[in-house]
């Protein structure tokens, strides 16, 4: 459908659809990276001991539910849901977009390792099960929370507050010229130490789309006369008439807390 559908609507193939020719390289990729990454149930730092922790857990959960009424039949079918779930992503060459096919397998594995857990909070604690299956339960609300607020809100929250800075500082009120963004030279882990896959931890203002929906924004907010479209970021020129240019790298290396 990747193939054939782009070609006949658009007249050509998307370059997300080429089939991968390094076999041996892809499944290296996808032990080191994706695999790993499933194994440590959406853990963003993954790391060795996890992993084998993980693995083990997981493996235990799956002989528990094996030992059930056709138990074997339901381990085999999730092991098939797996290879299903993400085999369009190990055919094509990219490994980028790839990260986003990963969540049927962590789904499943992360059942699994659920299951595991479980088992070990009956058979350890049994008369205060439930209070220790509610601190497991608050521990990852917590851990997720602070996760979310880390990889997503602060660093959008400090780029915000960087560009309204840099335009409250450079643009006059009265200001009714454009106001473009040179946005070479960007500055990735200013506000976080983490970063995953295109979206966690990651910036903003970096992209071509983004400083012009972030600047009207603010022009709204303090009732400011500039003006700004999507073609306002500049990556190849910085020349201009009657036009301020903000630089998006400049401004976050100046608030960045990791800088």
């Amino acid at each position: 459908m990747a193939k054939i559908l782009p070609a006949i609507i658009y007249g050509e193939t998307l370059s997300r659809a080429s089939f991968t020719h390094d076999i041996i390289g892809k499944i290296h990729w996808f032990i080191s990276e994706a695999l790993v990454n499933a194994l440590n149930n959406f853990n963003i730092k993954p790391t060795v001991w996890y992993t084998l922790l993980s693995t083990l857990i997981i493996v235990f959960s799956m002989y528990l539910i094996s030992k059930s009424s056709d138990g074997y039949k339901k381990v085999l079918l999730s092991l098939i849901l797996i290879v299903g779930s993400y085999s369009s992503n190990l055919l094509v060459s990219e490994n980028w977009a790839a990260f986003r096919g990963l969540i049927g397998v962590e789904l499943i594995l992360t059942t699994y390792f659920c299951i595991g857990i479980l088992y070990f909070i009956k058979y350890v604690f049994r008369s205060k099960e439930f209070i220790a299956q509610v601190t497991v339960a608050t521990l990852i609300l917590f851990t997720t929370q602070n996760n979310l607020y880390a990889g997503f809100v602060r660093p959008q929250q400090g780029e915000y507050q960087a560009l309204s800075q840099a335009i409250s500082s450079r643009v006059n009120k009265n200001f009714t010229g454009d106001v473009f963004f040179d946005i070479r030279n960007p500055a990735f882990n200013i506000f976080t130490k983490i970063q995953r896959y295109d979206e966690f931890g990651n910036i903003s203002l970096a992209t071509s789309w983004s400083p012009a929906g972030m600047a009207l924004s603010i022009k709204k907010i303090k009732n400011l006369q500039f003006n700004v479209n999507q073609k306002n970021a500049i990556t190849e020129s910085d020349r201009c008439d009657n036009c301020i240019i903000i630089k998006t790298g400049d401004i976050m290396r100046n608030a960045g807390m990791y800088y």
